[in-house]
């Protein structure tokens, strides 16, 4: 058991370093995209930098989270520290919203009188882009928390964007086609605005305790009430702590001779149940009919 845990810490301290490693692997080079995006005057690349300000802003959180992750629940936080992240999430929406918004904006006025651009720098910043969040992915592939898997899938749209970059440098370059930067970074920010949108709907979702996504209350009733020796399930409450973790709350109608035994089977049947689809905070209130 001693081995086992000292196991386990090491494999969180590790989680914990990849978030570090690759925050700042997105850190320095948004940096470089911001000088990069005002010296080869491309609106695609500012749309990229835009994006991977984004991209630190979930980092750092997540990094946050990693750290707070192993702090306990308290007489002040009943139920940990978890919903930090929806705070995250805010201020990211904030963040990104502002600076798409911005970025459209420019692009607009450019579409009737396209700039001239700096083609090859445009290349080399796409080419580097690539590498690093190549780099970031390999380095959280083989994550096994699901704020490294989020995070690793986000690096590999990433990937996918600084490869459009790309090619669009090259185009420029050889036929001159300058609206090529101004329609791809309003590609880039149109899409980083839909992901925004999304996050913040889900976000709302859970500040306002919706069901979450995936669960249906009526089927979830029918399926527990099947148990053996329960005649009724009523005020159901189910809710999500941060989007991961699940927590329920109803009440359990049995007979009024019930053993006692019986009570305990029902309840462990329908625990082990909920835990398989994702509910790992259950509250059973009993009745007795």
């Amino acid at each position: 058991m001693h081995n086992h845990k000292h196991f386990h810490e090491r494999e969180e301290k590790s989680d914990t370093k990849n978030i570090k490693i690759v925050f700042f692997m997105n850190l320095i080079f948004m940096i470089v995209e911001i000088i990069g995006g005002f010296l080869t005057n491309s609106m695609a690349v500012m749309s990229d930098a835009v994006h991977d300000f984004g991209d630190c802003v979930t980092l750092a959180m997540n990094w946050f989270l990693e750290e707070y992750s192993v702090k306990q629940d308290d007489e002040k936080y009943t139920y940990g520290y978890r919903r930090y992240s929806l705070v995250g999430v805010v201020i990211n929406t904030v963040v990104l919203v502002t600076g798409s918004v911005l970025i459209i904006t420019e692009a607009l006025k450019r579409i009737s009188h396209p700039q001239k651009l700096e083609s090859g720098g445009m290349i080399a910043l796409a080419v580097a882009g690539v590498i690093v969040n190549s780099l970031a992915v390999l380095r959280l592939r083989k994550g096994k928390k699901l704020t490294e898997r989020a995070v690793m899938l986000h690096l590999m749209e990433d990937v996918l964007g600084w490869a459009a970059v790309l090619i669009a440098g090259i185009f420029i370059k050889l036929f001159e086609l300058y609206i090529i930067d101004t329609i791809l970074s309003i590609v880039i920010a149109a899409f980083v605005l839909s992901n925004v949108i999304k996050n913040f709907k889900e976000t709302a979702g859970i500040f306002l305790q919706a069901v979450p996504s995936g669960y249906n209350i009526i089927k979830l009733r029918k399926k527990m009430i099947r148990v053996k020796g329960i005649l009724d399930i009523h005020d159901i409450h189910l809710w999500s702590l941060d989007g991961i973790n699940n927590i329920i709350s109803f009440h359990c109608v049995v007979p009024y001779d019930i053993l006692t035994d019986e009570v305990l089977k029902i309840k462990y049947r329908l625990k082990k149940y909920l835990k398989y689809i994702g509910i790992n905070h259950i509250t059973i209130e009993i009745e007795y009919d």
